[in-house]
């Protein structure tokens, strides 16, 4: 029978619940524990695939093509399996899923009520998880969702790092060894990442993490050089850009940056 974890934070954003909530699970799972990981977001968007990158960061998407909240990414890496757009649940698709079933005569024409409805259907989407082959489902819920909760900030986090929540998981061999790979790695290399929304971080933080991933294992220490695409043209009559050990150019929407990446692109090119 599967097991939940609940991770929360009060009524605050960005206190490193993904991170606890990643973290946890790969501590589990080299318990030997099989384990899923999903969030629950407050937002009333159906999903973060047409929020704009500056104020939500990337969009972290599945195997299974769902555009979902970026701690996804943090999931994957630390537990090693590959999750579904399951594993994402806001607040717009709880409310779209009540409101597609309401239109189709699911409720034989009763009064759809957040309770018990809505309460109903963010039940099912956790449950929906659960099964013979998970031992443990974390649940992270995400963002500020509201008063609600009373502000156990102060309480959460007390209880987190106190022996009894985290001693009795200690099982870090291989993260130690892990470490010590990171101090290892100190071969500098310099790679220019070229976007459009280089002014936040997070809107490329899957990228990134895989750039300090790769210079880990060929013990490299790498050096992210953030470049507007829209100013390639004027860094490439500057010679700024021969400095570099590579280049990486991800996608981005709209036409704003496109000639700077071509520009970027070629000249990787001819330059090797």
């Amino acid at each position: 029978m599967t097991k939940h974890i609940f991770v929360t934070g009060g009524v605050a954003s960005s206190l490193g619940k993904g991170l606890t909530a990643a973290s946890l699970g790969r501590l589990l799972k080299q318990r030997g524990l099989r384990v899923v990981i999903q969030k629950l977001d407050p937002y009333i968007n159906v999903d973060p695939g047409t929020m704009n990158p500056f104020e939500h960061g990337e969009v972290f998407v599945t195997d299974d093509g769902g555009e979902t909240d970026l701690d996804l990414g943090h999931y994957e890496r630390f537990i090693d399996e590959n999750l579904t757009r399951d594993s994402n649940a806001t607040t717009g698709s709880i409310y779209s899923s009540v409101i597609a079933a309401e239109r189709h005569g699911e409720y034989l024409g009763r009064t759809v009520q957040v309770i018990p409805h809505i309460t109903d259907e963010i039940q099912r989407r956790i449950r929906m998880l659960a099964g013979d082959d998970v031992d443990v489902l974390i649940t992270e819920v995400g963002g500020t969702v509201g008063d609600i909760e009373h502000r156990p900030t102060s309480h959460r986090l007390m209880t987190l790092w106190s022996p009894a929540g985290i001693m009795n998981l200690i099982f870090l061999t291989e993260w130690r060894a892990l470490n010590e790979r990171v101090a290892r790695a100190t071969t500098p290399v310099r790679i220019g990442l070229i976007g459009k929304y280089v002014s936040l971080v997070d809107a490329y933080l899957s990228v990134v993490e895989a750039l300090n991933h790769a210079a880990i294992h060929h013990g490299a220490d790498v050096d992210i050089d953030w470049i507007q695409a829209e100013d390639v043209e004027g860094l490439l009559g500057e010679n700024r850009l021969r400095d570099l050990d590579g280049i990486v150019i991800p996608g981005g929407f709209g036409e704003r940056g496109v000639e700077g990446k071509i520009a970027a692109a070629g000249f990787a090119r001819e330059n090797e």
